[in-house]
């Protein structure tokens, strides 16, 4: 089960990270915290990665909406302003967790060092993985993908056909800043194989690996983030529109029809690196073929 909840929020201190650092690391901590509340080993073995390949979370940084559209508050959040944060569960027992915690004890919210916030109200939706399948092809050419916070991917050179010398040397995986259509479609299928029973064919990587879509326009830029600006740790990710066209020579109906899914699934996981701590949150629109409405 897929699940969203969604916290209305009042600034009664303002809630600010640290200097060039992101807000979504902010709310990161604070779903650490309310699950410390209920079971600390848990979120610590959660927090530490070794428990599971792809955390079962993602979240966004603090916004608002002005006028439909959101407004993401990278920096700040001013006291008396009004805002959301969302955290999105892609397994049960995380979501329960995280909801149990929420309702026992946190009416006010602490979001980093000096920052609290009311909650108005708390709404809870959900989706099953096989809703998401049910999603036919929307019938376009093409569609727009919004990658609203900074956004990058990892790219593991020792699973990769390089040089054994080269490999050696290698200590890190690499940060990807483009959106390569395989780099964002890969990752969405890995994370909806890693929480779902229903998988892609394995012909769908084939497709995408022909590059059944391509970028045909974009406009992106760059920004770096810092998780610890004392130590110097700091993310660089994109930002930006990017349109993608499903290719007529290898177009294929099974294989858009999942493109679609993932696509949907995207809404409730984020994309890239840094997924719990709201990078990678987008947004997605079809274009529809000449003549349709």
């Amino acid at each position: 089960m897929l699940t969203r909840v969604v916290l209305d929020l009042t600034c009664k201190a303002e809630v600010k990270a640290q200097e060039r650092s992101f807000t979504g690391f902010l709310v990161r901590g604070l779903v650490y915290e309310v699950l410390k509340s209920l079971n600390a080993d848990y979120a610590d073995k959660l927090h530490s990665g070794r428990w599971v390949k792809y955390a079962p979370f993602s979240v966004t940084p603090p916004y608002t909406l002005e006028g439909g559209a959101i407004k993401v508050l990278n920096r700040r959040a001013p006291a008396g302003a009004r805002f959301f944060i969302e955290v999105r569960g892609l397994e049960d027992e995380f979501s329960r967790r995280f909801l149990e915690g929420l309702v026992k004890g946190f009416e006010v919210l602490r979001l980093g060092k000096d920052g609290v916030a009311s909650v108005n109200t708390v709404s809870v939706s959900s989706t099953s993985f096989n809703e998401l399948a049910k999603a036919e092809d929307v019938g376009a050419d093409s569609f727009l993908v919004s990658f609203i916070t900074p956004t990058f991917f990892r790219k593991d050179v020792l699973t990769a056909n390089v040089n054994p010398k080269l490999k050696s040397l290698v200590k890190e995986a690499r940060h990807y800043l483009l959106p390569d259509p395989v780099s964002l479609f890969s990752n969405l299928h890995n994370l909806y194989c890693a929480f779902s029973r229903d998988k892609p064919p394995s012909s769908y990587r084939d497709w995408l690996s022909a590059y059944g879509l391509i970028v045909s326009e974009h406009a992106i830029k760059t920004i770096r983030v810092y998780e610890h600006p004392k130590r110097g740790l700091f993310v660089r990710g994109f930002v930006g529109r990017v349109k993608f066209d499903f290719l007529k020579d290898v177009y294929d109906k099974e294989a858009a029809r999942w493109t679609w899914i993932l696509l949907r699934f995207a809404k409730y996981s984020n994309v890239g690196g840094g997924r719990t701590a709201g990078l990678g949150v987008v947004d997605f629109k079809p274009i529809l073929k000449e003549g349709e409405n």
